[in-house]
């Protein structure tokens, strides 16, 4: 059984009375921080909004979309959407290099930073796009993907039936203040890894691709045919009665 034991005085005023706000792994970070110099993510704010409400599409053409389900453990991947550039309200729903973009619920917390080739891009209602001044972005992406800012981001996460964090909470985080040098190094060794990431993606896809020449599955036809013909011993055998299961492919 895990529990905690507070003062009254230590109650945050009337706005948190949940037990889950108290536990020792979050009492524990709090005093951890008060030993360091920190400062409040909403000093360091420039702007910060929600993502646009729209539906994306699988469109050819069209502003690319960011939703929360792309914001990956490194970068941004996954299936990118497109949506129609008159959905966009207005220029500051575009993103820029070096924009923080966090999963407001489901994978609460979930964050990235911008990398240039999504510059331009917009950003989904489930996500906060949060853009910052006198602190790299790249120090404040990895502080935030730390336990310190991990746990920070759960606590003030509103547990209503789904977690969710909201920008009034988003402001309060607490980040360190780190020498100007050393955030330099970090925003150094974040585009490395960046860049071996993209190689690593390259180096798959040529492998893969030498595969499939060698056995020769790029020759195979896995087109959809109109119509084709099976028998009844093979729908016996396979348990399967639906014409898609027998395709020629």
């Amino acid at each position: 059984m895990t529990y905690s034991i507070i003062q009254k005085s230590q109650l945050e005023g009337a706005h948190r009375l949940d037990a889950e706000y108290y536990q020792p792994k979050y009492l524990e970070l709090i005093k951890l921080l008060e030993k360091q110099k920190t400062q409040k993510l909403e000093n360091l704010l420039t702007d910060i909004r929600y993502g646009i409400y729209t539906e994306p599409d699988y469109l050819e053409e069209g502003v690319d979309f960011l939703r929360g389900s792309n914001l990956c453990a490194y970068g941004i991947d996954g299936d990118i959407l497109k949506v129609n550039k008159l959905a966009i309200p207005n220029e500051k729903y575009l993103l820029k290099e070096g924009d923080l973009l966090i999963a407001r619920s489901g994978s609460v917390g979930q964050i990235s930073i911008i990398a240039p080739e999504f510059k331009n891009a917009t950003f989904g209602s489930y996500t906060i796009r949060f853009r910052v001044q006198n602190i790299n972005p790249y120090f404040l992406y990895v502080f935030l993907k730390t336990k310190y800012g991990r746990l920070q981001v759960k606590r003030l996460s509103t547990q209503v039936s789904q977690p969710n964090i909201n920008v009034p909470n988003l402001k309060l985080i607490k980040i360190l203040k780190v020498d100007p040098k050393a955030q330099d190094k970090i925003e150094v060794l974040v585009k490395q890894s960046y860049q071996e990431n993209r190689k690593s993606k390259q180096l798959y896809q040529q492998a893969e691709q030498v595969l499939l020449e060698k056995v020769g599955f790029n020759k195979i036809n896995l087109k959809d045919d109109l119509c084709y013909r099976s028998t009844l011993k093979q729908v016996q055998e396979s348990h399967r009665f639906d014409a898609e299961h027998f395709q020629p492919k």
